[in-house]
């Protein structure tokens, strides 16, 4: 013991030893008030979002049957029109059939797979295709020569295909008697197929 306690009788470090527990005691009391003050504020706020929360969740309409059987067969014709692995040469062969039909020269395609990463910040229009599920797109580029009615011809019999594509460019340039063209593709998907 230090000297100072020493000189203190047996009766007086008894009573200093009181009034320091007291003291801490008095220190704890005070922090589990406010430390229980705390949570109190803490947990009452948790309930107030709760409770906003399930307001919201209540205050939620769900779509009668009627909707989502029309999101439903929507769903399904998108799905008519996407191609798949299997059916992109039958394609070819539809546009290829469509270029000897409408007497196309030097037709020539270029195919180019391209699949959306959410992760690698999309485009935006890349993010339109993947708001409706699509992940996967052709792009095709096409060139051929040919009278400006058989292009137009062709173009519009391609558009017309029950296929989901979207021209991305056309490029007519003269050529007398012939347009040169170069058209840009885009042509959709189904994913996992």
């Amino acid at each position: 013991m230090p000297a100072t306690l020493k000189s203190l009788t047996r009766q007086q470090q008894q009573t200093l030893a009181y009034i320091i527990g007291f003291v801490l005691l008095l220190g704890l009391a005070g922090f589990m008030f406010f430390d229980g003050s705390r949570k109190k504020a803490e947990s009452e706020a948790a309930l107030r979002n709760v409770e906003q929360k399930e307001s919201q969740a209540q205050s939620v309409q769900l779509p009668a049957e009627e909707e989502v059987q029309q999101w439903l067969q929507q769903e399904q014709d998108l799905q008519t029109v996407l191609i798949s692995d299997q059916t992109e040469p039958e394609l070819n062969q539809e546009l290829s059939r469509l270029a000897a039909d409408n007497r196309l020269e030097r037709y020539v395609v270029n195919t180019e797979q391209h699949t959306i990463d959410p992760d690698k910040s999309p485009s935006p229009d890349e993010l339109k295709l993947l708001n409706v599920g699509i992940k996967r797109y052709l792009t095709m580029t096409v060139t051929f020569n040919a009278q400006y009615s058989d292009a137009a011809r062709f173009l519009s019999q391609v558009k017309n295909l029950q296929r989901s594509l979207t021209y991305k460019t056309i490029r007519l340039r003269r050529n007398p008697p012939f347009v040169d063209a170069s058209v840009v593709i885009h042509i959709y998907k189904k994913e996992g197929a």
